[in-house]
């Protein structure tokens, strides 16, 4: 498991039988991108390092997650904006190209995968290029997979490519779900409940007091 400051990741390698299962996890992980820093990091290995302009082609998939933070997304079929809650999905062979705002910069987990049966979901119409992004709001249940994927990736235990494999089936269940039901209404109160969760797991060793929470997102302490 490489680490650093800002960021937590792991390429992954598949056996024969891995394959014969239908789904293969490539890589998974998390990198945190303060405003103004280079993008991409240089430590990342040549195969997956990309310059923002050109843009890249992947032969995998990959499901990103953006949690904090804002950026844009551009592929053959348009431009996003890409604000936290935000989930995009990069498809084998398709151009691509994202980056944090400098103003912002993000916080994103990642998840890569392939195989017949995504394959399979991708040619039963589930998910389209056309239709890359997906704005589920701020999910604690997926920010939990994307953790424990990355714990698993990081042991490396019998089988620990088949968990994997169901990380990827839920998170990209959950984006269709969280997607269609998702209310721009309700989405501003979802998110700082959502948040405030986040905040709360991140430092249980320091426990925030309901008004440091409040003022981290921003609302009074009465609102929230």
């Amino acid at each position: 498991m490489d680490k650093s400051d800002h960021s937590e990741f792991k390429y992954l390698v598949a056996n024969e039988s891995d394959h014969r299962w239908g789904i293969t996890a490539t890589s998974v992980g998390f990198q945190r991108v303060d405003p103004d820093e280079a993008y991409p990091s240089p430590i990342h290995p040549r195969g997956y390092y990309f310059d923002v302009v050109s843009g890249r082609v992947l032969d995998e998939y990959q499901l990103i997650y953006v949690v904090d933070g804002e950026g844009t997304l551009r592929t053959e079929s348009g431009s996003y904006r890409l604000t936290a809650g935000t989930m995009f999905l990069i498809f084998p062979g398709g151009w691509h190209t994202y980056r944090p705002s400098p103003e912002t910069g993000w916080s994103a987990y990642w998840i890569g995968f392939r195989g017949r049966v995504i394959d399979d979901r991708v040619g039963g119409g589930f998910f389209s290029g056309k239709s890359p992004v997906f704005r589920i709001g701020l999910s604690p249940l997926a920010v939990d997979i994307y953790r424990e994927a990355l714990a698993v990736a990081g042991r490396e235990d019998p089988c620990y490519q088949q968990v994997l494999c169901g990380a990827v089936s839920l998170l990209m269940g959950l984006a269709l779900n969280r997607s269609r039901r998702e209310k721009p209404s309700d989405g501003v109160v979802r998110d700082k409940i959502a948040r405030a969760k986040l905040m709360m797991i991140d430092n249980l060793s320091e426990p925030l007091s309901a008004q440091q929470i409040a003022r981290r997102l921003n609302v009074s302490y009465s609102w929230f």
